[in-house]
């Protein structure tokens, strides 16, 4: 695989990341969570975690397979 596939997996594997991630926490944040919501940005494993109990299934779904394809992208660079 190209160095330019793999860069470009990169990119937007953890661009997509830190969008799920923003968006799961200000969700948090906007059902009352403040204090879920700030722990979570700075210990982001919480977030996809307390996203699932707050009801959001979705977008705790999506956080967990923008790491995935994020870790995938980064074992392929790393080979």
């Amino acid at each position: 695989m190209s160095d330019g596939v793999v860069f470009g997996a990169l990119v937007v594997g953890l661009a997509t990341l830190l969008g799920a991630h923003l968006a799961l926490v200000g969700a948090l944040a906007s059902r009352g969570s403040l204090a879920r919501a700030a722990l979570a940005l700075i210990v982001p494993p919480h977030a996809p975690f307390w996203g699932v109990r707050a009801g959001l299934r979705v977008r705790a779904g999506l956080w967990v397979v923008a790491l995935a394809a994020y870790l995938v992208a980064l074992a392929l660079g790393s080979r």
